[in-house]
């Protein structure tokens, strides 16, 4: 996913639109389907593939961070993608200490915080379609 990012930079606004639409129907339809008995299990599983989504959407918003710091550093260069998604985690880590500054840093870092998760989201719907054939191809 980080690296969808990195190559289709453009696709932000995309991104954006795919997240927004798929934190608010999800939940929406989860619970929806959960006022039936026949959709229960769909709602869980509905529930589990986005909270699964989320995780995976902060992992590529970290290692993202982290490429272009680490790249910014090393005139270009990479470094493994344990470094990278590392440097990342930092990088947001340290971000989150703007919360402290007063009035102004706790709205900002969750605004921030808040459209990182959602491009995050959009980057990982949109490239399921690329992973599922790999994944597949992986298992046989």
């Amino acid at each position: 996913m980080a690296k969808s990012l990195k190559t289709e930079g453009k696709d932000i606004w995309k991104y954006i639109g795919v997240g927004i639409a798929v934190s608010i129907l999800a939940p929406l339809a989860s619970s929806i389907l959960a006022m039936t008995v026949i959709g229960i299990p769909l709602a869980i599983l509905i529930c589990s593939l986005f909270v699964i989504a989320l995780l995976f959407g902060v992992i590529s918003i970290a290692i993202y961070f982290g490429d272009i710091f680490i790249k910014a550093i090393n005139n270009g260069k990479g470094l493994s993608i344990v470094w990278t998604m590392i440097t990342g985690v930092t990088f947001i880590s340290v971000v989150s200490l703007l919360s402290y500054i007063p009035i102004v840093g706790r709205p900002v870092v969750n605004l921030l915080y808040m459209l990182l998760i959602v491009t995050s989201l959009g980057a990982v719907t949109v490239n399921m379609k690329r992973v599922f054939p790999k994944v597949k191809e992986a298992m046989k």
